[in-house]
């Protein structure tokens, strides 16, 4: 997500890896022109606020002797 300057309105989306995937990220996750936008003020005294939420999920295994 990232969270604008001034008004705190943010540009975020989700994304879901499988572990079988082989496929990592986004192709294109904000055009660098809106994110330069003066007028969306994403970008203010050349600092940008990125805020990140990582879930791990796993399935753990237990072997029965």
């Amino acid at each position: 997500m990232i969270i604008n300057t001034t008004n705190g309105l943010s540009c975020n989306d989700r994304w879901f890896l499988a572990s079988t995937s082989d496929n990592w990220g986004w192709h294109s996750f904000i055009d660098l022109s809106y994110l330069n936008d003066p007028d969306k003020d994403f970008i203010v005294n050349d600092c940008c606020f990125i805020e990140i939420e990582l879930a791990h999920l796993c399935k753990r295994y237990h072997p029965s002797n």
